[in-house]
C-alpha cells in the first residue's frame, strides 16, 4: 500500500526534474486555486494551502499515473490537503471569509457586478455543503470529469460518487435558491449550474520557483 499524500512526505530516490515540475506549477496554478477556493478554503488562507498542495504534488509526483490525465490527480491530493487543513483545530468554529471580488474582465460595470454576485451566491452555496459532497460536485459539474475519474481521484467506489452527486446538486440548488431570495443578492441562481470563467484570486502570488521541498 503506497504512503498518504502528506506535503512532509519524504522525497521519492528520483525527485521531478525542477523545471518540468515549474512548468507543471506554472500550467496548473490556476486548476489548484480554483479548486482549494470551491472546496471552502478561507481567503486569508488559499495561499498558503494552494503552496501546500504543490509541496505535496512535488513529494507524491512520482506515484501519478502518467497514462491518466492530472487533474483527477491532483484534486484528489488538492481535497486531502484542503481536508487536513479544514480539520485543524484553530478553524473548526471559524466563519469562512467572504468571497473577494472577482477580477473586473467584464466589458461594463453592471455586468461586472451581475457576474460578482453570482459568483458570490455559488460560493455561499458550496459552502453549505460539506466536503466529501462538494468535492464530487465541484469535479464532475465545475470542471467536467466523469464519474470513473472522480471515483479514482478521490479513492470512492463509482456509485458512491453518483449517490453524492445527486444528494450535493439537490442541496447546491436549494442553498442557491434561499441565498437568492436573501434582499442582498440580486443576482438569481445558476440555471443547472451554469458555468462561469472564474479567474483567479489576485491575493496570490505567482512564484517562478517550484515550492520549496524543503
Amino acid at each position: 500500500m503506497s504512503s498518504p499524500l502528506r506535503a512532509d512526505s519524504p522525497l521519492p530516490e528520483a525527485p521531478p526534474d525542477p523545471l518540468a515540475f515549474a512548468a507543471l506549477y506554472a500550467r496548473e496554478l490556476d486548476f489548484v486555486w480554483r479548486s482549494v477556493r470551491r472546496l471552502g478554503v478561507p481567503a486569508r488562507d488559499r495561499a498558503d494551502v494552494t503552496h501546500d498542495v504543490f509541496v505535496t504534488v512535488f513529494r507524491n509526483l512520482w506515484k501519478y499515473d502518467a497514462s491518466r490525465e492530472l487533474r483527477p490527480w491532483l484534486f484528489g491530493v488538492t481535497m486531502r490537503v484542503v481536508s487536513d487543513h479544514l480539520r485543524l483545530a484553530r478553524n473548526r468554529h471559524e466563519t469562512l471569509d467572504p468571497p473577494p471580488e472577482v477580477r473586473d474582465r467584464a466589458p461594463g460595470p453592471d455586468e461586472h457586478a451581475l457576474t460578482r454576485e453570482r459568483w458570490r451566491l455559488v460560493d455561499r452555496a458550496l459552502a453549505s455543503i460539506d466536503l466529501p459532497h462538494r468535492a464530487v460536485l465541484v469535479l464532475h459539474d465545475f470542471e467536467g470529469r466523469r464519474g470513473p475519474e472522480i471515483a479514482r481521484a478521490l479513492g470512492i467506489h463509482p456509485k458512491t460518487v453518483y449517490s453524492r452527486l445527486r444528494t450535493a446538486r439537490a442541496r447546491f440548488s436549494a442553498a442557491a435558491t434561499l441565498v437568492s431570495a436573501d434582499p442582498a443578492h440580486e443576482a438569481s441562481p445558476p440555471g443547472a449550474l451554469e458555468l462561469l470563467v472564474e479567474p483567479v484570486d489576485g491575493g496570490l502570488e505567482r512564484r517562478d520557483r517550484r515550492p520549496d521541498a524543503a
